[in-house]
């Protein structure tokens, strides 16, 4: 008996909350929505590179190269023995990350032709 009375006020409730929720309008409030994040996203992703663009690359080479002077100072020349060893990795490094940029760059430019096209449609 109280199954089946629970069974019952469910089916009320489901019946009143779909009369409540109308699903067309619903869907469109969701698509839209997304539209909405979508640009957001895009917009907030071209914020961040002209961020990153404006970013002095210099100032942390300035201040490496502070801190190497400082070093080889306190070491008394022994660090610049070093010096020469972390040079030849830092090219390999610098290399191995500028093909890796590119790639993402290129990742980057085909995802938001992606999301540009989804938007137009």
């Amino acid at each position: 008996m109280k199954v089946a009375e629970t069974m019952e006020k469910s089916g009320e409730i489901m019946k009143t909350m779909g009369q409540l929720m109308r699903l067309p309008e619903l869907q469109a409030n969701c698509k839209e929505f997304a539209k909405q994040m979508m640009k957001a996203g895009i917009i907030e992703e071209v914020v961040a590179d002209t961020f990153e663009q404006l970013e002095d690359p210099d100032v942390d080479e300035l201040a490496d190269k502070e801190v190497n002077k400082v070093i080889f100072e306190i070491t008394e020349g022994q660090f610049g023995k070093v010096e020469s060893i972390k040079d030849d990795r830092k090219l390999y490094k610098e290399e191995k990350n500028d093909k890796v940029v590119e790639d993402e760059k290129d990742e980057d430019v085909e995802e938001m032709k992606k999301r540009l096209e989804q938007l137009n449609s």
